[in-house]
């Protein structure tokens, strides 16, 4: 199967139903979390959750494309640790922390997701597909 010039291998070890169970588990778990409560869409998030949500994203793109690449060169800690993991574990749990409510971590890696996509893909395609070449034409 080849999607937007990537190739997907579904002969795998985890079969796709599997995959789909989970996935429909995650997003039916994340739906009532966020169910509306006291006339708000978003249950319990507030606007300070969500700032700190986006800020904890920024710095993890922050951390995952110019710091991680110069750590090496300052010393051998690649030797001991897998520090770009590390890093981002620590930022999203940062997030999960200051947010404390049920989502949060997974809102973080979401908007990281999107915003790694636009520095490194741009807008003219990626594998991710997440915005489908919002500008680009066929001719």
């Amino acid at each position: 199967m080849v999607w937007n010039g990537v190739h997907f291998n579904l002969n795998t070890i985890i079969p796709w139903y599997v995959i789909l169970i989970w996935t429909v588990l995650y997003f039916a778990l994340l739906a009532w979390a966020w169910r509306p409560k006291e006339g708000r869409p978003f249950g319990n998030f507030k606007t300070i959750d969500f700032v700190y949500i986006a800020l904890i994203a920024a710095l993890l793109i922050v951390y995952n494309f110019f710091i991680s690449p110069l750590i090496p060169k300052v010393g051998t800690v690649t030797t001991y640790f897998y520090y770009p993991i590390i890093g981002e574990t620590f930022l999203v749990m940062l997030a999960a922390a200051l947010v404390g409510k049920p989502g949060s971590a997974g809102l973080t890696m979401v908007i990281y997701t999107l915003l790694a996509d636009i520095i490194h893909y741009g807008f003219g395609g990626e594998p991710s597909g997440l915005f489908m070449r919002l500008h680009h034409t066929p001719q």
